[in-house]
């Protein structure tokens, strides 16, 4: 015989399964967002870097509009929370539950009816896990630590990037505007040798070297223009127009003393990096040993029955759960956990040494471009002098075109190679401080500020 009730409460059980079924295909949902269009976020931060006229103050602001920094600061938001989440395992858990409603009871002899409503509140506090509970927070504040260090590691990236754009825009409109003033010259030269020729003063092949040298210069400044637009493109990233010429680039390592400067490399972001994901293993490790304890967990309570004849109950004692043996997963776990902790401190041992030779390299480079510059400006100085000599000489005949254009030409070059060493030296500064922690510094990036800023 069929009962109505338990008829009632199928359909009733059916109609909200069909209620709580997925409205849609979660595949085509997934191919949906891969089909959006991209916001439209560049890293321009509207009129402010636009009348930044320091190269610092453009690069703190860059920093939290770029696309890579939100998604980033979006993720260390949420690491803090995981925290919060871990943390809440160690204080006091309430629960509470309530029942309104009508129960049947039949039997052959009888049938129980029951109406009403029936309520139970417990308090559960953790004792002891083995230390579980500790691992889990420290792997939670672990992971914050590593978003953090992610965060900074991406900030110091805008950052450079923002500095490589700047430098490499001034260099090419330096060199573009030194070349101009050579081949001036150059023109100025050709003419007196076109007159001299047309006399027939000299040979007409100093007029051909002449043209060959103002040809090799017009090709210059078609490279040097293209090298420019493309420093502007570049730019136009972080800026609303080009900076003026009064843009101002300093140095991140001029105020870092010598010894400083050789440990440098201890703040690289890949160490960090590396030396978080050692951190993590251990805790693993901890967490894996902690499971072998029993957990503990004082325990209260209350329930009001349903029925009006039925005594409340109550409840007070200590609760213990201890797995004595589950086939060696624990065991296994503990080894894989030692395992994965040898191969972290491998990997940052290995990192260290890498990242210290090629930080060590960069330092040397770094001297090296000081020196030949220097070098360049003392050969420029005397390629100077000897070209005012030969002009000089040119009224007295002792000296002839052929060898003021090939002086003139020396001097261009040595120019020319000292902006491009200058340049050089300056983006090697801020690679290296990108690769620690000097760039930041040097910026005053502050990482709460900047990702409320990333929202």
């Amino acid at each position: 015989m069929h009962n109505p009730i338990a008829n009632i409460a199928i359909v009733t059980l059916i109609a909200i399964s069909g209620c709580t079924a997925p409205s849609s295909n979660l595949q085509n949902e997934i191919n949906d967002i891969m089909l959006l269009k991209p916001e439209n976020k560049k890293i321009r931060n509207t009129e402010k870097i636009a009348e930044a006229m320091d190269l610092k103050s453009a690069m703190l602001k860059s920093i939290p509009k770029d696309p890579t920094f939100m998604a980033a600061a979006a993720k260390f938001r949420e690491k803090n929370y995981r925290v919060k989440v871990e943390s809440a395992s160690r204080k006091m858990q309430l629960n509470a539950d309530a029942t309104s409603g009508f129960m049947r009871e039949e039997t052959k002899l009888s049938t129980d009816n029951t109406a009403g409503s029936s309520a139970s509140l417990r308090l559960s506090q953790l004792v002891y896990d083995g230390g579980q509970t500790d691992a889990r927070v420290e792997l939670a504040r672990i992971d914050s630590i590593n978003a953090a260090n992610s965060l900074k590691a991406i900030a110091s990236s805008v950052a450079f990037d923002v500095a490589s754009a700047v430098v490499e825009y001034q260099t090419s409109t330096a060199q573009l505007q030194l070349l101009d003033e050579f081949s001036k010259r150059a023109n100025k030269l050709r003419d007196q040798i076109q007159k001299l020729t047309s006399s027939g003063l000299i040979d007409k092949s100093i007029l051909l070297s002449a043209d060959s040298e103002i040809g090799e210069l017009n090709l210059r400044q078609l490279q040097l223009s293209e090298k420019k637009d493309r420093s502007i493109n570049e730019i136009l990233r972080f800026f609303q127009k080009v900076p003026n010429e009064n843009f101002v680039v300093e140095s991140p390592l001029s105020e870092i003393n010598t010894s400083d400067l050789n440990v440098l490399w201890q703040t690289a972001p890949e160490i960090k990096s590396s030396a978080g994901a050692l951190l993590a293993a251990r805790y693993q490790l901890r967490l894996a040993e902690a499971a072998m304890s029993p957990t503990v967990s004082a325990n209260a309570g209350v329930s009001s029955p349903m029925s009006n004849d039925d005594p409340t109950t109550y409840s007070l004692g200590l609760v213990a759960n201890w797995t004595i043996g589950d086939g060696g997963r624990r065991k296994a776990k503990i080894d894989a956990s030692k395992q994965s902790l040898s191969a972290a401190q491998n990997e940052l041992d290995s990192i260290k040494q890498e990242t210290k030779r090629k930080f060590d390299a960069g330092l040397s480079k770094k001297q090296t471009l000081i020196k030949q510059i220097k070098e360049l400006q003392n050969k420029k100085k005397r390629a100077d002098t000897k070209l005012q000599i030969l002009s000089d000489q040119m009224s007295t005949g002792q000296t002839n075109m052929k060898e003021i254009l090939s002086a003139n030409a020396a001097v261009y070059q040595i120019s020319d190679q000292i902006i491009t060493l200058r340049s050089e030296l300056t983006i090697l500064q801020y690679e290296l401080a990108r690769n620690s922690d000097s760039l930041l510094n040097f910026i005053d990036f502050d990482v709460t500020v900047s990702t409320e800023n990333a929202k």
